[in-house]
């Protein structure tokens, strides 16, 4: 049997943007579309067992499950620090007001 007329650019497409020494150069978008296309290649025909063993063969070399949660979680991480710097630029903020109304305060009593 033929597999090429299932979906040839699949595994191909796929291994071709896989870099196993930097998971982070793919992103979770292309994470989402290899499942995509996976997952169509599974439809066509599952039952066939050379596209059954074309699928598993295709997801334990790109080892999506482990590159989407260590994506997800660079992401997660990043948005975090991201959320923490707006906090501390915000606290900084509030520092130079309070400072600024003790100065104006101060001024105007006549102390500085």
């Amino acid at each position: 049997m033929n597999l090429a007329m299932f979906h040839p650019p699949v595994p191909l497409k796929m291994t071709s943007r896989f870099n196993e020494e930097n998971n982070m150069s793919i992103t979770l978008y292309q994470i989402a579309d290899d499942y995509r296309d996976i997952l169509s290649l599974m439809e066509s025909d599952y039952d066939d067992p050379e596209l059954r063993q074309l699928v598993q063969d295709t997801l334990d070399q790109l080892q999506l499950d482990d590159q989407f949660t260590d994506k997800a979680l660079a992401v997660a991480c990043y948005t975090r620090e991201l959320e923490l710097e707006a906090e501390a630029v915000k606290a900084t903020e509030n520092l130079f007001v309070a400072a600024n109304n003790l100065n104006h305060v101060l001024s105007s009593c006549g102390i500085i």
